[in-house]
């Protein structure tokens, strides 16, 4: 009864920080094109977490 849900959620939180990572670089690099590193940055890291949760999700098999 209390193991119940103890696997739940990413099965791979380094990927998740992986995801987060490379969106922020990705972000900055943006942020330098758009002459606004702030903006560039919170797209980025937008972005990145949607690669990261991308990322976990994907299935060792």
């Amino acid at each position: 009864m209390g193991d119940a849900g103890a696997d739940e959620g990413l099965p791979h939180p380094e990927r998740l920080a992986i995801g987060i990572a490379l969106g922020t670089g990705f972000g900055a690099a943006l942020g330098v094109a758009l002459d606004d590193i702030a903006v560039g940055i919170a797209i980025g890291m937008g972005a990145g977490i949607s690669i990261g949760v991308a990322l976990a999700a994907v299935d060792d098999a």
